[in-house]
């Protein structure tokens, strides 16, 4: 008998990976820290951690919490339809990876 996700996941984890262009690690995580990540705390999304690789300083990681995946959705949609985001970092952060890739994964601790 298939569980119901609901009767085992206590939540979603949201991995992102960044690759940046040449040099640009530190100033990629200083948008973070300074415009992204209180963004994200103003809209009430919770941030796990974030930071350089410890490989090398051009890789960046998010990693973000949420409740089940309906709000996740949601919650990013919400995120990143907002003109705080728009027209604050949205740019000069993009502007800065070269790639990116996600991973969503339940959070069954």
């Amino acid at each position: 008998m298939k569980v119901p996700a609901e009767d085992y996941l206590k939540g979603i984890i949201d991995v992102f990976q960044y690759r940046l262009k040449p040099g640009s690690g530190a100033a990629f995580h200083t948008l973070m820290t300074e415009q992204s990540v209180p963004l994200h705390q103003r809209s009430g999304l919770k941030i796990l951690r974030h930071g350089n690789s410890l490989h090398d300083a051009d890789c960046y990681y998010l990693v973000r919490a949420f409740s089940s995946e309906s709000v996740m959705e949601e919650s990013l949609n919400d995120f990143y339809g907002d003109p705080l985001w728009i027209e604050g970092p949205r740019n000069a952060i993009l502007n800065l990876i070269l790639e990116s890739h996600r991973v969503v994964l339940p959070d069954d601790q």
